[in-house]
């Protein structure tokens, strides 16, 4: 079956060779869970902050398995900034396991 592989930012050295983008359609078997995944592709657990399977969060676990179709992004850990002088860090709420509060990014800002 095919699966779409997204990996954002620092994780697209770990797509496979010769892909353009950050993106690519991959062949896995029936069966394979996104945690299976992850450790085929060589991606350090640690850097598997967010993972989507078409846009839902799988939660922590990653034992959801992947559909002939499926759309599975990964994105490191997200780090906060300065905007303005102001710094903020940034993190995905979570909620109960599996849930991401909608997947939105939070805010806040940190006293220097």
């Amino acid at each position: 079956m095919k699966i779409e592989l997204r990996l954002f930012a620092t994780l697209q050295q770990y797509l496979p060779p010769g892909t353009m983008g950050r993106k690519a359609t991959i062949d896995v078997e029936d069966g394979l869970t996104v945690r299976a995944l992850i450790q085929r592709l060589a991606i350090p657990p640690e850097l598997a902050q967010m993972v989507l399977v078409n846009g839902q969060d799988v939660g922590r676990k990653q034992e959801r398995v992947l559909q002939d179709g499926d759309t599975l992004s990964i994105f490191p850990p997200v780090a906060g900034g300065s905007v303005d002088g102001v710094i903020t860090n940034l993190s995905v709420p979570r909620g109960r396991e599996g849930s991401s509060a909608g997947g939105q990014l939070a805010a806040r800002e940190v006293k220097k």
